[in-house]
């Protein structure tokens, strides 16, 4: 049995509440046995957000 790879990565910052934030991220997915390759889906920025 194959164990699927689920990983989440995000930069070590320190939270600074007098700094605008905003995100984004990218999907990565691969459909087994669909013949294909793996899928990457880039998401947005998150509207910016303050403290």
């Amino acid at each position: 049995m194959v164990e699927p790879a689920n990983t989440c990565t995000a930069p070590s910052v320190l939270y600074d509440g007098e700094l605008w934030w905003s995100t984004d991220s990218t999907i990565v997915y691969d459909i087994e046995g669909d013949g294909k390759d793996a899928i990457a889906q880039e998401t947005l920025g998150s509207p910016l957000i303050h403290g």
